[in-house]
């Protein structure tokens, strides 16, 4: 947290918004917080999962080694289903995949069912390696990219020593998250195949985008993808891809998260992985919208979970001194509800 002081001091006031119309937000404190602020246990412990659709934003923090150059750790969440079934999205860049298999097994997890690579970007697939040589996997779904980078190839040479079964996705597709959640997918269209070819920044616009949904709670997960991908969701789906809980696009950055995709999708909380702030008009767009938000160079990792009825509960591992509802949590712990 050291080298993150003034980002917290700068940015602490633009983060985790007051209730809205749309959305309750109360926080629950600890009488007797662990000495050191850091909640963890709370955020891996599985032992209220069960019946429940949960997702924990990892913290990814490595650096490169050498322990002075911060590498950009990129996007890992992992998803438990009400009946116990484990999806990762994603696994963070190289160094980070050591994290990502600590907090999985900090979870007490076994085997990852379903392993989602949004897109092959190496923040994005760099821990594949890592985390495969530590878990079985039975499925893999990526999209239809064949990447000329030395991260990609490795990753599909992982895969076929181990033999692990893969899938290519695309819109209109969907698949089963244990027996009680469905996943549609959203991104990419058959016909961004030409586009998928065209280069490095062209790939995020490609990323998968899926919504999970479980009873009346749902929630929403896309990569990279840029505000053109944005739009062209938003023009084709309006509404229907409304989410309470959405993982920022490209790590918060303003080459997404428009104000017509936060203003559409209505989320009740969102969700950055990233090192840093990467935008203070962004993180103004979704606290203004009074979306309880979270960065996990601010607040460690973060979990969300539901029974499917639209009420969530939230759990940060670190607590931030400063909100705008008031006193925040002493706890890192907030419950949100639908109002309307």
């Amino acid at each position: 947290m050291k080298k993150l002081t003034v980002i917290l001091l700068t940015l602490a006031l633009l983060l985790l918004t007051a209730c809205g119309a749309a959305a309750s937000q109360t926080a629950t404190a600890e009488k007797q917080p662990p000495a050191d602020g850091n909640y963890a246990d709370r955020v891996f412990d599985t032992s209220a999962d069960a019946g429940k659709l949960t997702v924990r934003y990892l913290a990814l923090t490595s650096d490169d080694g050498d322990g002075k150059d911060m590498v950009t750790s990129g996007d890992s969440s992992v998803y438990t289903s009400p009946d116990g079934k484990i999806m990762l999205v994603d696994c963070g860049n190289r160094p980070s995949g050591a994290e990502v298999v600590t907090q999985l097994k900090s979870m007490g997890v076994e085997k990852i069912d379903i392993l989602v690579m949004s897109h092959p970007h190496a923040d994005h697939i760099g821990g594949f390696a890592t985390v495969a040589d530590s878990f079985p996997i039975g499925q893999i779904y990526m999209n239809a990219s064949v990447y000329d980078s030395g991260t990609y190839r490795s990753m599909m040479q992982t895969v076929a020593d181990k033999q692990i079964p893969y899938t290519i996705l695309w819109e209109g597709d969907s698949f089963a998250f244990g027996s009680d959640v469905n996943v549609s997918v959203y991104s990419p269209a058959r016909d961004a195949i030409d586009q998928i070819k065209a280069g490095y920044m062209d790939e995020n616009n490609c990323s998968i985008a899926m919504r999970l949904t479980y009873g009346s709670s749902s929630f929403w997960t896309s990569g990279d993808l840029y505000a053109t991908g944005e739009s062209a969701l938003i023009e084709k789906y309006g509404t229907s891809v409304r989410s309470d809980v959405v993982k920022m696009n490209h790590h918060g950055w303003d080459t997404s998260n428009s104000a017509a995709y936060v203003e559409n999708m209505k989320p009740l909380i969102a969700a950055a992985m990233h090192d840093s702030i990467t935008s203070k008009t962004v993180a103004l767009r979704y606290s203004t919208r009074n979306v309880l938000t979270f960065y996990n160079c601010l607040d460690g990792a973060v979990r969300v979970s539901t029974p499917g009825d639209g009420t969530y509960d939230v759990q940060s591992q670190w607590v931030r001194d400063l909100t705008f509802y008031g006193t925040p949590s002493s706890d890192g712990h907030y419950q949100v509800q639908h109002t309307d």
